[in-house]
C-alpha cells in the first residue's frame, strides 16, 4: 500500500511516535488513521536507519512488515492523504521511481539521493549488480556534501560502485577517506558502522581476488573486523551479529585456503574464534522456519566450518531447539533426508567470482 501525502510525496503510511507508545503502537495507529486498516505485524521484520536533513535535523525511521485480510476497507482522510494505491511489487517499483522523477522536478537532491540508495538496495537483494551500480552511482551524484552525513555516505556508495566493478584501487581510496573521518567529532555510531561494513567488504574482496597470503593484509582486515564488532556490540545487537558473521566468513576463508601458511597457534586461534562466533549466531537466531530460507547461507557456512569436527558439530546441534534440528541438519546436508524445499544460496552482489565468500549487503534481523 502506497500513499501520497499533502506534500505530494509517495511512500508508506507513517507518522511520529506519541508519548508512552511503542513503535508498533505508533505503526498500528498511523496505519489505522491513514488507511482505516487493521493489520498483523510480521514477527521477524524490523528495519531502521537514521539520517540528517540539512545541518541540524536528525531523523530516525523504523519500518515494519504487516498484512491485512482485505484492502477493500481502505478509507483515506482527505485532509492528510491525497491518494493511495494497492499494487504488486513490480508496480511499486515503478511508483517509487516516480518519486525519483518528482524529486528531480523539485531539485531536491537530498531526497533524490536517498531514493536512489533504496532502489539500489532493492536491486542488490535481487542480485542485479548492474542496476544496483546505476542507482548508487546516481545517489553519489546527488549528495552535496553539505553535512558530515552526506560526506560519509558519498564515500561509502562511491566505494560500493567501484566494488561492484571490481576496481579495488578506487574502493581503497574511499576506505582511506572514511578512515580519516572515523574519529571525527561529527561522527556517530551509525556512520561508523556503515563505514566499517564497507571497509571490511573492500579489504576482504581484494584479498580474495588476489588469492595471495599476506600477513600484513590479514592483520589489517582483522583490525577492521574487531573495530566493527566492538562498536556494534555497544550499539545494536543486529549490527553486531552482522559484523560477527562477516568475521566468520573471513576466518573460514583463511583456514580453507591458507592452512599451510598459518602458524599452528594462529590456526587454532582462528578455529576457536569460528566456534565462538558460530555459537553466538546459533544462540541468537529465533528458529522461525519461515525465516530460515533467508538465513540459510549462514547455516551452510557454520555447517561447513564446524562439520568436520564431530564433537564440536554435535555441540552446536545441541544448541538448536529439538523441533528445529531436523530442518537444520537436512538443509546443511548433514543427513540424507530431503526437505520440502531447497533454498537458493544467495550471495548478494558482493561476492568473488568463485563464490568462496558470502558478503551480504543487507542486514539480517535476529
Amino acid at each position: 500500500i502506497l500513499i501520497q501525502n499533502r506534500s505530494h510525496n509517495i511512500g508508506f503510511p507513517k507518522g511520529h511516535i506519541w508519548k508512552n507508545e511503542t513503535e508498533k503502537d505508533t505503526a498500528r495507529r498511523e496505519i489505522r488513521e491513514e488507511t482505516n486498516l487493521s493489520v498483523r505485524f510480521h514477527p521477524d521484520f524490523r528495519e531502521a536507519y537514521d539520517y540528517t536533513i540539512g545541518f541540524f535535523i536528525k531523523k530516525f525511521a523504523v519500518y515494519y512488515l504487516a498484512e491485512t485480510d482485505s484492502d477493500k476497507d481502505i478509507q483515506i482522510p482527505g485532509d492528510e492523504i491525497l491518494s493511495f494505491s494497492v499494487v504488486p511489487f513490480e508496480e511499486a517499483k515503478k511508483i517509487l521511481n516516480s518519486g525519483v522523477t518528482l524529486a528531480k522536478s523539485k531539485n531536491n537532491a537530498h531526497r533524490l539521493a536517498e531514493l536512489e540508495i533504496q532502489l539500489g538496495y532493492l536491486y542488490s537483494y535481487l542480485e542485479d549488480k548492474e542496476q544496483t551500480r546505476v542507482h548508487w552511482n546516481e545517489a553519489c551524484l546527488n549528495f552535496s556534501g553539505m553535512n558530515f552525513y552526506e560526506t560519509v555516505l558519498n564515500y561509502v556508495y562511491k566505494g560500493n560502485v567501484e566494488l561492484i566493478k571490481g576496481n579495488f584501487t578506487k574502493s581503497n581510496a574511499m576506505c582511506d577517506e572514511l578512515n580519516k573521518l572515523y574519529e571525527s567529532k561529527d561522527s556517530y555510531d551509525y556512520l561508523k558502522s556503515i563505514s566499517n561494513d564497507f571497509i571490511s567488504n573492500s579489504l576482504i574482496l581484494e584479498f580474495v581476488d588476489k588469492g595471495e597470503y599476506s600477513q600484513n593484509k590479514i592483520e589489517e582486515i582483522i583490525f577492521i573486523l574487531e573495530r566493527f564488532r566492538t562498536l556494534t556490540l555497544m550499539y545494536d545487537i543486529n549490527a553486531y551479529l552482522h559484523a560477527a558473521y562477516k568475521s566468520l566468513v573471513f576466518y573460514k576463508y583463511l583456514l580453507e585456503n591458507f592452512k599451510l601458511f598459518i602458524h599452528e597457534d594462529e590456526y587454532n586461534k582462528y578455529k576457536s574464534f569460528i566456534y565462538i562466533i558460530s555459537e553466538e549466531l546459533l544462540c541468537n537466531y529465533e528458529w522461525n522456519p519461515q525465516n530460515f530460507e533467508f538465513f540459510y547461507p549462514i547455516f551452510k557456512d557454520i555447517a561447513s566450518a564446524v562439520g568436520k569436527d564431530k564433537i564440536w558439530f554435535d555441540y552446536f546441534v545441541n544448541k538448536i531447539p529439538q523441533d528445529r534440528r531436523k530442518l537444520f541438519l537436512s538443509l546443511c546436508s548433514q543427513t540424507k533426508q530431503k526437505t520440502a524445499y531447497a533454498p537458493k544460496l544467495r550471495r548478494g552482489i558482493f561476492n568473488d567470482s568463485d563464490d568462496k565468500i558470502n558478503l551480504f549487503h543487507y542486514t539480517y534481523r535476529w
